[in-house]
């Protein structure tokens, strides 16, 4: 019994420090905290720096924390999947447009004179990106856990990676995983062991 607590100790601890590399990484591509926001700032410098938060709305229904923005008809905060604010300066001065997305799919844009037509282009993953991503992480098997390094060469429609190469401290292995938050994947390899034995494992890995 002992001994699994302990697995599970060092899986939370793995899976913390993956959460805490995807932290990081993503705090010091080229981003910087101002007031409560975080700053993207494009590598490419013909587009403007975005200053993106969160907002959570309120469970209580008196509470006076709202959207500083203007909802469409019959569009509550907890439909809103997200606002785009643009600040805009014409002839009549500087204001602000805000774009709202709806967890619907729908797109509300007010009328402004500023604005001559929109457009809405979904983008879908493509049904195969044949790419090299390395990763690390975890195999696993319910007596042993080992660090393990990651090949993917191919994503199917931008949620699966099959085949990936996998390579551990017991041997080399070949599987597949699933996407399931970002660039975090989890799945099933069969390993090749070094004392020539086979053996099936799960993967818990971050792929860059």
């Amino acid at each position: 019994m002992q001994q699994m607590f302990k697995y599970i100790a060092i899986i939370i601890a793995c899976g913390t420090l993956i959460y805490v590399i995807v932290t990081v990484r993503s705090c010091v591509d080229g981003r910087m905290p101002e007031d409560g926001a975080i700053l993207h700032v494009p590598k490419d410098s013909g587009f403007s720096p975005i200053a993106q938060q969160e907002y959570r709305p309120p469970s209580l229904p008196f509470s006076r924390r709202r959207l500083q923005v203007k909802l469409p008809a019959g569009v509550s905060e907890r439909d809103v999947r997200r606002v785009v604010t643009v600040r805009v300066r014409d002839s009549s001065g500087a204001r602000r447009l805000s774009i709202i997305e709806a967890r619907s799919g729908e797109t509300y844009v007010p009328r402004d004179s500023a604005i001559l037509g929109v457009e809405v282009t979904d983008v879908l993953s493509p049904i195969f990106a044949v790419g090299v991503r390395f990763g690390i992480g975890l195999t696993a098997t319910p007596t042993r856990l080992s660090p393990a390094a990651f090949l993917a060469l191919v994503e199917w429609d931008g949620w699966l990676q099959v085949p990936v190469a996998v390579a551990d401290l017991d041997g080399l292995g070949i599987g597949g995983q699933l996407r399931i938050y970002h660039d975090i994947c989890f799945g099933a390899t069969h390993l090749w062991r070094f004392d020539q034995s086979t053996q099936a494992k799960a993967t818990l890995s971050i792929m860059f």
